[in-house]
């Protein structure tokens, strides 16, 4: 990571009202990805969880080929290739879940707590961390409609269950990255 300062100046603007979050937004020059933060109150910092969910999405909805990540409001903020790599297996799960696409046969389907757009939501909210949904113990309430909510909840713990797989994987890049440590298993 590295930081460079700009000299700024600050313009006064008309009394203009900045939305509560505003969306990231970017672009793509040269293999770096230039997140524009300047109407974002969040901290220009990936240890926010807003800026972090901010920055995954947007990097989830690139192609790939980004190498670095400069997030540039007062300052520029310069996220290297490693950090990129880590990035993207969390925008590989946030596209992963993105893409998941599922029936709902009944009406009282959206209301019911194993709602699989629900449930990867709150997966999605939940990263970097593991969200209680992806454990396979977790209980799976039925709508109760039978083979129908049987059917459902099969195939959404089995889309949980690689959400699952793809975090393990981003965390063994945490570890190589952040802390150099390779499983024995990775030999």
């Amino acid at each position: 990571m590295r930081i460079n300062f700009l000299p700024f100046k600050r313009t006064e603007r008309p009394s203009e009202r900045r939305a509560a979050r505003p969306a990231c937004t970017g672009r793509r020059e040269r293999g770096c990805l230039t997140i524009d933060c300047h109407g974002c109150r969040q901290k220009q910092d990936l240890t926010d969880p807003r800026c972090f969910k901010g920055v995954v999405r947007l990097l989830s909805a690139e192609a790939p080929g980004i190498r670095e990540v400069m997030l540039s409001r007062d300052w520029e903020i310069v996220y290297d290739e490693e950090c990129v790599d880590v990035l993207a297996a969390m925008g590989d799960i946030v596209r992963f879940a993105n893409g998941i696409n599922f029936q709902q046969p009944f009406e009282d389907c959206s209301s019911c707590p194993s709602n699989p757009r629900t449930v990867i939501a709150k997966v999605v909210d939940h990263l970097p961390r593991a969200a209680p949904e992806l454990d396979a113990r977790y209980p799976r309430p039925s709508g109760g409609h039978g083979r129908a909510c049987e059917q459902c909840i099969r195939t959404l713990r089995t889309n949980l269950d690689h959400a699952q797989h793809m975090l393990e994987q981003a965390e063994v890049r945490i570890n190589r990255v952040a802390y150099r440590v390779v499983r024995s298993d990775d030999h």
